[in-house]
This record gives structure tokens, C-alpha cells and sequence, in this order.
């Protein structure tokens, strides 16, 4: 234990529990938007279907929107810490605010 931290892989049901090592750097904007472009895209058009009800949509759709909206949460954390002063950022957030109200 150091500083309060256990150190040591955990045992959990008989195998070892290992992280996932971090990356020293960020990929570069460019990439990052590339990797998500075509998730940001379609949750996009399931918010715009929805044009503020999700009744509107589909039952797999709905649930497809709620998987999209947690994955563009995520991404939203990664560009406030990694890409602050990017447009990408605010996109993210306007995008993340919509369908926010959708699928809560």
C-alpha cells in the first residue's frame, strides 16, 4: 500500500486484474475526431429524428441513442481535458446537451 493506494493486482475471481496502460500522449485532434466522427454523426441524426420526443423513434434506436449518448459523454471528458481550447470541445457539449434531454 502506498499513500492510502493499494498497489498490488487485485484478486478477483481467481484472476488478476491489470490495467490498461495510459497513453503518454493524446492522439492529435485530427484523430481523435476521425475515430468518432461516424458515432458523433449518427447520434447527431437520432437527435435531430427525435425533434425532442424519443417516442419518435424506434425501440432499437432508443436504445442505440442511450449507448451513443454514455460513448459521447466519454469523449466529451477526453476533449475538455485533452483539447480545451478546441471547437471540438463545444460541439461535443451542444451535441452531449441534446440528447441528454432525450434519454433522461
Amino acid at each position: 500500500m502506498v499513500g492510502g493506494l493499494d498497489l498490488e493486482p487485485a484478486e478477483r475471481d481467481g484472476h488478476r486484474w491489470h490495467p490498461r496502460p495510459v497513453p503518454a500522449v493524446a492522439p492529435s485532434i485530427d484523430r481523435f475526431v476521425e475515430d468518432r466522427r461516424a458515432r458523433w454523426a449518427r447520434l447527431g441524426d437520432l437527435v435531430a429524428r427525435a425533434q425532442g420526443r424519443v417516442g419518435r423513434l424506434a425501440a432499437g434506436e432508443v436504445l442505440e441513442l442511450g449507448s451513443l449518448h454514455r460513448a459521447a459523454t466519454g469523449d466529451l471528458a477526453i476533449a475538455r481535458r485533452d483539447y480545451p481550447s478546441d471547437a471540438v470541445a463545444e460541439q461535443l457539449n451542444d451535441l452531449v446537451a441534446a440528447s441528454h434531454a432525450l434519454v433522461y
